[in-house]
């Protein structure tokens, strides 16, 4: 008895296979790089969209904002108005937050989560909870949550007085 050679090891899976699998895999490779730079791009138009800019009139009209000449030298700082609140004291944007001053002349410091031209929506971190407000731009009732804005209470008038000041 002769002893056979062993013979070369030959793939089980034919060549048609072999090729699909190829174009699988740069397939995927091509798709994950374009997720890549379409994230990437859409980071940078979200960047760019956040820089402050004068608003349109078409654009403010498109927000029931009321329309009001801008100055080409004029920033979002300026632009905010400050009120006077039913209970004796003061809403105003003071160097980047809004400070609710009640009628005791104590402070709260509110960040701006939102600002649709309508309603501004600011947040107070407090003993580790989030205390949420809301009240109308153009003046009104102002709002306070106190569980992740589910309910909205503690109504209070908002009136603007005059603009702000900027403290930035």
């Amino acid at each position: 008895m002769t002893e056979e050679q062993p013979k070369e090891a030959t793939e089980d899976r034919p060549k048609v296979f072999k090729s699909m699998t190829a174009w699988i895999g740069g397939a995927t490779a091509v798709i994950v790089a374009l997720g890549g730079l379409v994230t990437a791009f859409g980071g940078l138009l979200r960047h760019d969209s956040r820089q402050t800019e004068p608003k349109t009139e078409a654009a403010q009209q498109t927000t029931n904002a009321p329309v009001a000449a801008v100055e080409p030298e004029s920033t979002a700082e300026e632009e905010r108005a400050s009120y006077t609140t039913g209970d004796g004291g003061t809403l105003e944007w003071v160097k980047g937050m809004w400070v609710w001053t009640d009628g005791e002349g104590n402070p709260f410091r509110y960040s701006e989560e939102s600002n649709d031209g309508v309603t501004v929506v600011g947040k107070l971190r407090q003993d580790g909870k989030d205390i949420w407000l809301q009240w109308p731009v153009a003046g009104g009732e102002a709002l306070q949550s106190f569980d992740n804005q589910d309910n909205w209470n503690n109504p209070v008038s908002v009136t603007i007085s005059e603009p702000a000041t900027t403290e930035s």
